[in-house]
């Protein structure tokens, strides 16, 4: 009993050593995310899936048409350095992509779509256990976003093109679990802001998103040089 006692400890030990090694200064984190919106009205590039929209009634002589047809992605690849033991400071590049097909065949009928290229700083502190690491984090980014309408009867309806630039804020707590001695996954529970500003507004005309979302994503730990 005594010496299953010891070991217990030792393992313990052990495991919260090789935790401390892998969130050391000077160590190296690089990682890919995406959102997945819980609350709010934020832009539909912000979230990840697929979805079709679809009219009914039941009317003697309707009959439905196609749906419309909504495609959702969003990925965040990231790189951080350890500067003290614990603290993170890295950089995002956030890219992401939304279109929507209109089921109708009709001279209004589009493809909207809506593509988001950014880059920024992110910072994240550490708290470190033996199977589980709580953290917060803080992030910021700007970019711009390009959106287009693109009409099946071009010879009534006007195609748009339009680039904005954009402003993104975010912050949460989150929590990382080890699954391997250099692999993590992350989830992390958060605020995210999101600001278009429209070229050329006379008044700084813009639209403003807040959102409260869930990030799921997976991290590799790399050794550093010193």
């Amino acid at each position: 009993m005594k010496k299953l006692l010891l070991t217990t400890v030792i393992m313990l030990f052990a495991g919260a050593g090789l935790v401390m090694a892998q969130l050391d200064r000077g160590n190296v984190m690089a990682g890919i995310s995406s959102t997945i919106d819980l609350i709010g009205n934020g832009p539909s590039l912000m979230s990840i899936g697929y979805t079709t929209v679809q009219y009914k009634e039941d009317s003697d002589g309707y009959t439905a048409g196609d749906p419309d047809k909504m495609t959702r992605i969003n990925l965040s690849p990231r790189v951080g350095f350890f500067v003290v033991d614990n603290l993170l400071l890295g950089a995002d590049l956030s890219y992401a992509y939304s279109k929507t097909k209109d089921g109708a065949d009709d001279i209004y009928a589009s493809d909207y779509s809506e593509t988001l290229f950014s880059v920024g700083p992110f910072v994240r502190y550490y708290v470190p256990f033996n199977r589980a690491w709580p953290f917060v984090e803080l992030s910021g980014s700007f970019g711009s976003i390009i959106s287009k309408s693109d009409y099946r009867d071009n010879s009534v309806m006007e195609d748009h093109k339009y680039t904005n630039d954009i402003l993104a804020l975010g912050g949460g707590l989150g929590l990382a679990v080890p699954i391997g001695e250099k692999v993590v996954f992350d989830a992390l529970a958060g605020y995210s802001f999101l600001q278009y500003k429209y070229d050329d507004a006379e008044y700084n005309e813009r639209m403003e998103f807040g959102t409260i979302g869930l990030k799921l994503g997976f991290t590799l730990l790399l050794a550093g040089s010193e």
